[in-house]
């Protein structure tokens, strides 16, 4: 009896292991307008990032995939197998939203009409100008046979220079609904920017009229928030096209930036506006304490992405966490400050908090997801 168990047991692992390696294919209708394929993406780590298309699809790998998630901070490479089979009684040409804008390398690979695997590279350390397709995601076009199940690799690769929030979260689209969405996306974005422009220069001529500091401060802060709202980290991925499209360094550093200076300016324009060095000395101190340490491990960041060391992935890795553990406090602290004088009956505090109390509450939320889930 021991025995058997023991063989049903082993029979049932067998089982299982064979289950997860089997790739549950997706199939495309001719009506299709959209897929998510997030439970439809297998996964295969590659620590030393030396395995080619030939390895991932031998025996010896291609079981090996399964569902899992890309680990943070993590400089492996990753390999994505979708397998998709086509419903329709023609080849369709569909397009593979990878969700992604911000990975320094992706490489997509798909079988043409005679079988054979074709590449296409994106990424944030190339231009703009060489995406397969111009659009703020990295997006590649998949030609499906018809009746035919056929396997699609993706492969993502970061040098550790920030955290993957880089996961794949793949998407199949007709091209037409794809556009659409993303025409929808780039008008908002763009009236945004407009409305940000206009109260830029509004409260630019109001200093100019008064002289009072506190105006110049809110346009900094305002640009600020602007450019991480622009940036690739914070942003929709639209700024590298229309604001710097061949420059692949600056769109790998500017989120470290634009995170850097949302925090600096609307720090220093509460502070100033609610008086904090007067009213409470001790949060004033310790709170331009933690904003210079976010400072200093800000411009590590920044610094470590510019320079585009892998070996130095290690330290932007640690001033990542040490900088968003940082702003964490530092967002609790300010918020502190103004609830205290809010409840003083300080008026500026009264508004500030009802008009940064979201922002805080994002930020700290934001932090949080950043730092989880390594």
């Amino acid at each position: 009896m021991c025995n058997l168990t023991r063989l049903v047991l082993f029979g049932c692992l067998l089982f299982v292991l064979s289950a997860r390696a089997e790739v549950v294919p997706v199939v495309v209708n001719a009506d299709t307008q959209s897929i998510d394929l997030s439970a439809a993406t297998y996964l295969l780590e590659d620590p030393e990032g030396k395995l080619t298309l030939e390895d991932v699809r031998s025996p010896a790998n291609v079981n090996r995939f399964q569902i899992d998630s890309i680990k943070k901070f993590s400089t492996s490479a990753y390999w994505l197998r979708i397998n998709l089979s086509s419903a329709a009684s023609q080849p369709s040409t569909l397009w593979l939203d990878s969700g992604n804008h911000i990975a320094q390398e992706i490489d997509f690979f798909a079988p043409d009409e005679n079988g054979i695997y074709r590449q296409l590279s994106a990424g944030s350390a190339k231009p703009f100008a060489d995406r397969p397709l111009p659009l703020a995601n990295f997006v590649f076009p998949v030609v499906l046979p018809p009746n035919h199940a056929v396997d699609i690799f993706l492969r993502v690769h970061s040098y550790g220079f920030f955290p993957h929030n880089s996961a794949i979260h793949a998407q199949l689209w007709q091209p037409s609904a794809y556009e659409e969405r993303a025409s929808d996306e780039k008008a908002q974005w763009f009236l945004y920017l407009g409305m940000a422009l206009a109260l830029c220069l509004f409260n630019l001529m109001l200093y100019l009229a008064i002289r009072d500091v506190n105006y110049i401060l809110y346009v900094l802060s305002l640009l600020s928030i602007v450019w991480f709202i622009c940036s690739a980290g914070g942003g929709n991925g639209w700024g590298y096209k229309y604001f710097w499209p061949n420059s692949p360094i600056f769109e790998q550093t500017a989120w470290s930036a634009s995170v850097l200076t949302a925090r600096f300016f609307p720090c220093l324009l509460i502070w100033r506006m609610i008086d904090l060095r007067r009213e409470l000395p001790r949060v004033y101190r310790f709170s331009t304490l933690t904003l210079a340490l976010i400072v200093i491990f800000g411009t590590i960041r920044v610094v470590v992405s510019a320079t585009q060391m892998a070996n130095l992935s290690w330290l932007f890795q640690a001033a990542f966490i040490a900088s968003n553990s940082i702003g964490i406090v530092l967002s609790l602290t300010t918020l502190y400050g103004l609830l205290t004088l809010a409840r003083i009956g300080n008026r500026s505090a009264k508004f500030l908090t009802i008009a940064f109390a979201p922002l805080f509450f994002a930020g700290i939320f934001s932090s949080l997801t950043a730092l989880s889930g390594q």
